[in-house]
């Protein structure tokens, strides 16, 4: 028995040597890559566009002068796009040499075609949508802010494939070709919400997709990487910090949007800051958003109000090899759910379903749906581990507590109707070669 421990023993240790150890046979072949990227038109750098060398997950922002900068590349010929929202350059080829530095250069043009980028679809780093194993669309803050809507459902509607489900403005959700409910993925920054959307086709999610930095879309079976409620597909909204987490670059950062729209005298307002000091990035943001009830041709829907309240900060250390962050999620919601009191039991008998038909709704009985999320998520990691097992580990412990209230109001008179509290833990391990 102690030989065999002794045997276990040895395996672990040459197990951990190889895995914390630089591959000092590779070492001389390796190179790095360098340029600049500008502005098509006026020739102006371009400060914080993606720079991607396909087919690796080494990604890189560009400084205040445009220039960028991806060491430690194995030899070989790759091929390498920049990328800044709309603004994209065509992809070129590279040869890295052994112990060298190779120069490419980009200018961007603003253009409705792009290489889109994701990581929802790949199990490491960022890789373009062509690249991809399955179908994947990426809507990023230009797209989402041609179409301001409260909800995801609202969002992605006009997207091939895409369908919602609705209940009322407040609770309308994504349907992936025809799935729905536990068999569609709903994501933020890669992370389950923990809400209870899909449980019911009046309850609503509460991430204000004017919030986000983008909303990437998998369209078909993504079992492998988030388990079986991805089997339709999955949705993921990236939030503007998340995006800076593997290529960070110093300075400040901010988005501010608003929107107004008149059928439903919607408004709202986003706003978010991302701040680099060195190493280290702070992030803050949040917005509010209202909409009044529906107007159509013929008359006013009633009870489809909604108001949404989102509010998110935190900080992290992201090193060349350890990283580790913290940060916290606020959101509130209350929305209406039309008609809900003439679906919600108040009328299972016959003759009361006939009597409805004929008399038309009861305007006197509401349900208005009150939630509120709060999220709280640590990541921590080594990357760029330089050996031949993994080059980058990440573990990711997420806390969401879900109170979620249906309250029934009728003849004025307002009363809790069900209630559900629900906390979910979240532990996710990745480990990519």
């Amino acid at each position: 028995m102690n030989f065999v421990r002794v045997d276990w023993l040895c395996r672990a240790v040459v197990i951990g040597l190889g895995l914390w150890s630089p591959a000092w046979a590779d070492a001389q072949d390796i190179g790095n890559i360098q340029g600049t990227v500008t502005f098509g038109e006026t020739g102006d750098p371009v400060h914080g566009a993606v720079v991607l060398l396909i087919g690796t997950s080494s990604v890189t922002l560009t400084e205040d002068d445009g220039t960028f900068e991806i060491p430690n590349v194995p030899a070989g010929t790759y091929e390498i796009i920049a990328q800044r929202e709309h603004l994209t350059a065509t992809r070129q080829p590279i040869v890295v040499r052994p112990d060298d530095q190779s120069t490419v250069n980009f200018t961007l043009d603003l253009s409705s075609v792009h290489e889109e980028l994701t990581v929802t679809a790949t199990a490491g780093g960022q890789e373009t949508a062509f690249e991809a194993f399955n179908a994947v669309k990426t809507l990023d803050s230009f797209d989402l802010i041609e179409n301001p809507s409260p909800t995801l459902g609202d969002a992605l509607q006009n997207e091939p494939g895409i369908a919602k489900r609705s209940f009322g403005p407040g609770s309308s959700r994504p349907v992936i070709r025809g799935f729905d409910g536990d068999r569609v993925l709903i994501m933020e920054d890669g992370i389950r919400t923990g809400d209870l959307s899909a449980q019911s086709g009046d309850h609503g999610s509460s991430i204000d997709p004017n919030g986000l930095d983008r909303i990437e879309i998998v369209r078909g079976p993504a079992t492998l990487l988030y388990g079986s409620n991805a089997i339709g597909g999955v949705i993921n909204g990236i939030t503007p910090h998340e995006t800076y987490r593997d290529a960070i670059a110093d300075g400040t950062r901010g988005q501010v949007s608003s929107d107004a729209g008149s059928a439903d005298r919607q408004a709202g307002t986003n706003a978010s800051l991302q701040h680099t000091d060195g190493r280290v990035l702070l992030w803050l943001g949040g917005g509010t958003r209202a909409t009044g009830n529906y107007a159509t041709p013929i008359g006013v829907v009633e009870n489809t109000a909604t108001h949404l309240s989102t509010g998110r900060a935190g900080m992290g250390y992201f090193g060349n090899r350890f990283f580790a962050s913290g940060g916290f999620t606020a959101e509130n919601s209350l929305f209406g759910v039309p008609f809900a009191g003439e679906f919600h039991g108040h009328h299972e008998e016959h003759g009361e379903q006939k009597e409805l038909i004929e008399e038309g709704p009861n305007r006197g009985h509401f349900i208005d749906i009150n939630s509120r999320r709060r999220a709280g998520r640590f990541d921590i990691g080594l990357r760029n581990l330089e050996n031949t097992v993994i080059d980058e580990f990440r573990l990711v412990f997420n806390v969401v507590d879900w109170a979620h209230q249906e309250i029934e109001d009728e003849a004025g008179v307002r009363e809790l109707g069900t209630s559900f509290d629900n906390r979910t833990y979240i532990l996710r391990a990745e480990a990519n070669q």
